[in-house]
């Protein structure tokens, strides 16, 4: 089953590649409590989670970084023992922000998981309006993570400001 999500933002990819970053190092220290840098979110790294599914089963998932290309690329994959899942996340700059494309790829290991017919049509449709709210989602809290930065370095700049005028106030007497 493969659900894709695409949709046009107003920030760079730059912008948006590191948002996602910093979201997946803030769930791995929320999840596992393991403080994880920026900079070790990168191809090749891997965890263990374990997560209770609806039908109260405790499985175990195993989440690798296939491919991390700032702002470009960005693919991962959850493995458990009745699922894979590929997401992929492509970032394409524009002359406003950036195209988002989004691809989800659920491929059972055993076609008995796999929803049939009615039931896989609603799974599908299911799938793609929870992909489309997190894209969503994602996006307004980069939006927001944005307007912090910029009334943080705001009020950084001002501060300096201030030392800059006492420094020469200072020097001055």
């Amino acid at each position: 089953m493969q659900v894709e999500v695409t949709k046009e933002f107003d920030v760079t990819a730059e912008q948006f590649y590191d948002f996602m970053v910093k979201s997946i190092c803030e769930q791995i220290q929320e999840e596992l409590n393991l403080e994880v840098d920026p900079a070790q979110i990168k191809a090749g790294y891997t965890h263990k989670v374990k997560s209770t599914t609806k039908d109260g089963n405790v499985e175990k998932i195993r989440y690798t970084i296939k491919e991390a290309k700032r702002a470009e690329k960005f693919v991962t994959v959850f493995t458990s023992a009745k699922r894979k899942t590929r997401c992929s996340y492509t970032f394409i700059p524009t002359d406003k922000g950036c195209k988002f494309i989004y691809v989800v790829d659920i491929n059972f290991a055993d076609s008995k998981y796999e929803p049939k017919g009615f039931k896989g049509k609603m799974a599908m449709i299911s799938a793609r309006n929870r992909a489309a709210r997190q894209v969503n989602a994602s996006y307004d809290a980069c939006k927001k993570d944005l307007k912090e930065q910029a009334k943080e370095n705001k009020r950084l700049a001002k501060e300096a400001r201030k030392e800059a005028v006492c420094e020469n106030q200072k020097s001055e007497a």
